[in-house]
């Protein structure tokens, strides 16, 4: 890996309590080679509301070919964040864990 890869990340989401909604979004690898994601369910000042959840397929790809890098289903709870890697099988749908 290397700094500065250009990445677009798609975030749709399939079920939700808490009224977010699907987005599609650009960034790149940082200096630590890492690539964040653009999901809230919270804030740095304040915790999810308990009982409060977001289930949504996330999608990353390069941006300078399309080609997909990978494919998860993301099960935001008010105490936790489950991450479950379906690139091997992108169709399948995400639901609660």
């Amino acid at each position: 890996m290397q700094a500065g890869i250009a990445f677009d990340e798609s975030v749709q989401i399939t079920d939700t309590n808490v009224g977010l909604n699907s987005y599609n979004g650009s960034g790149s690898t940082d200096g630590g080679f890492n690539v964040k994601d653009m999901l809230a369910l919270g804030s740095a000042s304040a915790a999810p509301a308990p009982g409060s959840y977001a289930v949504a397929k996330q999608t990353w790809t390069l941006h300078s070919s399309g080609a997909t890098v990978r494919v998860n289903c993301l099960d935001f709870e008010a105490t936790d964040v489950t991450v479950t890697n379906i690139t091997s099988t992108p169709t399948v749908a995400c639901s609660r864990n």
